[in-house]
């Protein structure tokens, strides 16, 4: 082998050699930078957890203000999923919170699921939401995310407003007992405590400073009240920088965390001490100046007695007594007691609430379904979104919409009546009853006397019509009665669960102001028919065109179904064109009126007589016998 030809080769393919090399170098420096950022792709450097690993995942998306029809639509995906096989629900929530019935319903539908859950906070969680949140087993989140704020409030018509001391003390127990049974519940199931039962008041209460400290041999991290603090760092300052600055108040200035803004003096004089983070002196009694809900327990300043009693799970919260002194390390000051918090994605990385961190300690932001599938190990990740039926019923408790649709019955209602056995503005009126009903009824908004009071009004507006002509007692009490239904549409039919609570004085007050917008946009489309009847398109076919109008200044309702109704007069008679049930046609000489029959039905055919000629209606009777007078003419006398 000539190995000077192969070297002199070699000598030539030397430059396209360090080429190719080069390229492999250009090559594997884009591979190795495309590995480091799938790697910080959220779930691509991250382990699975052993306690969120699962094969089929369900995601049940909740990014909507929480209502009754949430519950229910929640309630139903859940049951959903775990018949369809699911070893995991996942939460996404995107929620400004809602009802507080709706979102302990809610959790209590997550507690209860039989399958393991998550909440992924993408990218809100407050108020309620934040409340479904620490009920779920465990906690992923995007960034930027926020969850907090859990300060019940009384949602009125001018925008939120605080509740009385006496509601708090009725609201603020079992709303605490719900938080805190979350995260004892979630402690347990970890076997270490991870969700700060103070931590997690600090997002209802308005006035809890608390510090975190870690122990110095088992790394163990807590909050601390102010009394424990002080306890076991005496001397220490107490006015130090806290992590979670001020929210001014929470969602009673806005839905949005604000870091950084204060509470005026005047209004945090005013602010009611909203326990039970009970302060307490080191021998267990309550601190000077201060008036808990509920009272103190020697176990743990943070929970009273009252709220301990109820729960099914037991705190393995630290002790904190005496003793402890030298035993724990200042981490920092978590919160200074001037509104309830919100913690972000890196306050919950921060407190161990997040569970996608990585072994570096470092937040992996949940943003996709990909991620999703990447930090559970998943082979099946399936979205159980809200059904179409559930989203039109969303729509139709809209109070504009309903409004819109009381509006629609009302002016159906009033052609129908006026204009007996047209039966299209029946038909539309019943259908815009139904619709009207039909959401309020499947929420729970609505219970049969409503139904009932306004199927009554109805009756005995039509009552007052067309059998005992002149505005007496029976019109009144059907106005009564219907406005009364439709109002009681408004308020939600069950009981509520706290007493005291104006979620009921909100839903009454929302309710008697829609339906009085709407009857009065309702009258004035009535007086806009009655005065243009005949030239509205649709409506113009209902009367009879072969007839001259009269002119525009005297235009009625009863002038726009004919002239010749214009000319009926008391006394004449006629034959009825067709049976009168109790409406129908009479013909008296060569004209055709439009009448309603004063007792009973008549048969086609039948001699009649007209007895009543209002504004809008002919009222005729049957005639026993023979006539009085010439047919189509005034009678003088009656032939029995």
């Amino acid at each position: 082998m000539n190995l000077e030809g192969w070297a002199g080769v070699g000598r030539g393919w030397r430059p396209v050699v360090r080429l190719m090399l080069a390229l492999v170098s250009v090559v594997a420096v884009v591979l190795g930078e495309g590995a480091a950022r799938a790697a910080d792709q959220p779930g691509a450097a991250i382990a699975v957890p052993a306690d969120l690993a699962a094969k089929n995942v369900a995601i049940i998306t909740i990014r909507e203000e929480l209502t009754p029809v949430t519950r229910q639509s929640v309630s139903r995906r859940i049951g959903q999923a775990t018949r369809g096989g699911a070893d995991l629900i996942v939460f996404d929530i995107d929620s400004p919170g809602g009802e507080l019935y709706s979102a302990l319903g809610i959790a209590a539908d997550i507690k209860q699921a039989g399958v393991r859950t998550v909440a992924w906070i993408n990218t809100r969680a407050y108020s309620g939401g934040a409340l479904i949140a620490l009920a779920s087993g465990r906690i992923i989140v995007n960034d930027p995310a926020s969850m907090g704020d859990i300060k019940p409030v009384a949602a009125g018509m001018g925008g939120p407003k605080p509740l009385s001391r006496g509601q708090l003390e009725k609201v603020l127990p079992p709303l605490l007992s719900e938080i805190i049974d979350s995260a004892q519940r979630n402690n347990r199931a970890l076997g270490r405590y991870v969700y700060d039962e103070q931590l997690v008041q600090a997002m209802v209460v308005s006035d809890a400073q608390l510090w975190l400290v870690r122990h110095k041999e088992t790394g163990q991290q807590l909050c601390l009240t102010k009394p424990e603090f002080e306890m076991l760092f005496p001397g220490e300052r107490t006015d130090q920088t806290p992590r979670i600055a001020s929210l001014g108040g929470g969602r009673e200035e806005s839905r949005e965390p604000a870091r950084g803004r204060g509470v005026r003096p005047e209004d945090r004089a005013a602010q009611v001490p909203t326990g039970p983070i009970t302060e307490v002196q080191p021998d267990g009694t309550p601190a000077e100046g201060w008036k808990p809900v509920v009272p103190a327990s020697p176990t743990a300043s943070s929970v009273g007695a009252a709220v301990r009693s109820g729960l099914s799970q037991p705190s393995i919260r630290p002790t904190i007594a005496a003793a402890d002194v030298g035993k724990y390390e200042l981490v920092q000051k978590v919160s200074d007691g001037t509104g309830p918090i919100v913690l972000n994605s890196e306050d919950m990385r921060f407190f161990g609430l997040a569970a996608n961190v990585g072994a570096d300690g470092s937040l992996h932001p949940v943003r996709t379904e990909a991620n999703i599938r990447a930090l559970c190990g998943a082979t099946t990740v399936i979205r159980f979104d809200p059904s179409w039926s559930e989203g039109l019923v969303f729509f139709l408790s809209n109070p504009i919409v309903r409004g819109v649709l009381i509006v629609t019955f009302l002016l159906a209602m009033f052609l129908e009546m006026a204009n007996p056995g047209l039966v299209l503005p029946g038909g539309v009126a019943a259908l815009a009853l139904v619709t009207l009903l039909a959401p309020p009824m499947l929420i729970g908004m609505a219970n049969w006397w409503e139904v009932a009071a306004i199927a009554g009004g109805v009756l005995l507006i039509a009552l007052e019509i067309f059998v005992i002509p002149g505005f007496g007692v029976p019109g009144i009490l059907g106005l009564v009665l219907l406005f009364g239904g439709l109002v009681g549409t408004f308020v939600p039919g069950k009981d509520q669960m706290f007493p005291g609570q104006e979620t009921t004085g909100r839903d009454l007050s929302m309710g008697v102001v829609t339906v009085l917008l709407a009857a009065i946009t309702a009258g004035a489309g009535i007086y806009f028919i009655t005065r243009h009847f005949g030239s509205l398109p649709v409506l113009n076919r209902l009367i009879i065109k072969d007839v001259e109008m009269p002119e525009e200044g005297d235009v009625t309702l009863l002038a726009a179904m004919g002239p010749g109704a214009a000319r009926a007069q008391a006394g004449m008679e006629g034959v009825a064109s067709t049976p009168l049930r109790p409406a129908g046609k009479v013909r008296i000489g060569d004209e055709e009126y439009d009448v309603v029959s004063e007792l009973g039905f008549v048969d086609a055919g039948a001699r009649v007589r007209v007895i009543e000629v209002t504004p809008f209606r002919i009222v005729v009777e049957a005639m026993e016998g023979g006539i009085a007078g010439s047919p189509g003419r005034p009678g003088t006398e009656r032939t029995t």
